[in-house]
């Protein structure tokens, strides 16, 4: 399914050099009016996407530092419909393509279909979820899809490269026509070590 969101998403990496400045941040890191502010000032910095980290108590794929922002976050009071206000707040000043970084424990508890009309509602363009193996990202991508969010694969350092390949094949044939793979690239997330 083609969206505006979708196309936004594939406009970011639409560049002579095929790269993007993505921020990221904690949502409700120090507050809800804070995280407002920073995504409207990193998109006056020049990001060209913004990803938006729903905390969670347990971000076992995070270094230290977005461990804290997470712990952070829910010790103020951070819920997922917090995070949805806040973006609510930021769309009534900026367009800028924005994902979301979360596990798939808050999802799935909000409700798959209620979390992806809501991220349509929103203007999200795309999802990582780093605790959802590739094998098992259907019951995932299936909602998300019908909504036009993209679920971004990830590839570890520990990833098999049989299953690199596999990911990357599957990136590649689900983001770019086999007749021109050098005007869109694949959306996936590398994981450095």
């Amino acid at each position: 399914m083609e969206t505006d969101t979708m196309s936004k998403l594939e406009k970011v990496f639409d560049t002579p050099n095929k790269k993007a400045f993505i921020g990221f941040l904690t949502a409700g890191d120090p507050d809800a009016d804070s995280t407002v502010q920073f995504i409207l000032e990193m998109e006056k910095a020049g990001a060209d996407l913004i990803e938006i980290g729903i905390p969670f108590s347990d971000p076992t794929a995070e270094g230290v530092v977005i461990q804290e922002a997470n712990i952070r976050s829910l010790s103020n009071g951070m819920t997922t419909d917090g995070v949805f206000e806040i973006v609510k707040r930021a769309r009534e000043q900026s367009e800028i393509p924005l994902a979301f970084m979360t596990y798939v424990n808050p999802v799935f508890h909000y409700g798959y279909e209620k979390f992806f009309t809501k991220c349509e509602e929103l203007g999200i363009s795309a999802i990582i979820i780093p605790d959802v193996p590739y094998e098992e990202k259907a019951e995932v991508e299936a909602p998300a899809q019908t909504h036009g969010v993209k679920v971004i694969s990830m590839i570890a350092p520990t990833c098999p490269s049989g299953s690199i390949m596999e990911i990357v094949n599957t990136a590649l044939s689900d983001t770019i026509p086999a007749t021109d793979r050098s005007i869109n690239p694949p959306l996936i997330a590398i994981v450095m070590p």
